[in-house]
């Protein structure tokens, strides 16, 4: 029987794991099965177990990959243009109702009771936190933003992105999708623009995408 390549074996793990965020994405982390991951990647759901030891394994697999894959995106670090342009894009990105949702508001559920899941989440907050509160901290220094305590923030900002994610996957949003990302984008530019009347103006603007009124303070 030919030896099969590590290339083949990582193929095929990337393909379950891909097919397990698409199920995931869909109908949740709790109502997905093996068996229906197998299927979307046409593979035999023995198979899957020479990959995976159970179903947990391949489920904490997929939200580890949704949750690091967000995060360039997160804090514009995939975006072209300056440290400004990053900052918008960040908060963009943590209010923005469009694309996939995201399976932070249940990992945070399920980690109550699985410490596997709760360990991958520590793991995420501290490369998340560590990736932003550096790009805030030299946000701060070139005077667009003005923040005291940029880890807290960052905490601060995880957990909005996560309610707004929890609300859209729920389908319990009770005003709409965009009312609701424009609401989170006026926040977040007042939460963070600078004490100057002008820099603030400037960054709700930004944030906004619309001209704001130069009484506006």
């Amino acid at each position: 029987m030919p030896r099969v390549s590590q290339a083949h074996l990582e193929a095929v793990r990337d393909r379950l794991v891909d097919a397990a965020v698409e199920c995931a994405t869909e109908k949740g982390i709790q109502a997905t099965t093996t068996r229906e991951v197998a299927q979307r990647a046409s593979v035999a759901t023995g198979l899957l177990y020479r990959y995976f030891r159970d179903r947990a394994e391949l489920l904490l697999a997929a939200a580890e990959r949704v949750a690091l894959d967000r995060t360039p995106k997160l804090v514009g670090a995939d975006g072209p243009g300056t440290v400004r342009d990053r900052v918008v894009a960040m908060a963009r990105s943590v209010a923005g109702a469009g694309g996939p949702g995201s399976l932070l508001p249940e990992m945070r559920f399920l980690a109550r009771r699985d410490p596997e899941v709760k360990q991958a989440l520590v793991r995420y907050d501290r490369m998340l936190s560590g990736m932003v509160t550096a790009f805030l901290e030299q946000a701060g220094q070139e005077g667009l933003v003005s923040i005291t305590d940029p880890a807290a923030t960052v905490e601060v900002i995880q957990a909005l992105f996560e309610g707004i994610q929890a609300r859209l996957v729920s389908d319990t949003v009770t005003t709409t999708p965009a009312r609701l990302e424009a609401a989170a984008l006026a926040l977040l530019a007042v939460g963070v623009a600078p004490e100057h009347t002008t820099a603030r103006r400037r960054l709700r603007q930004a944030f906004l995408g619309t001209t704001v009124p130069a009484g506006t303070p």
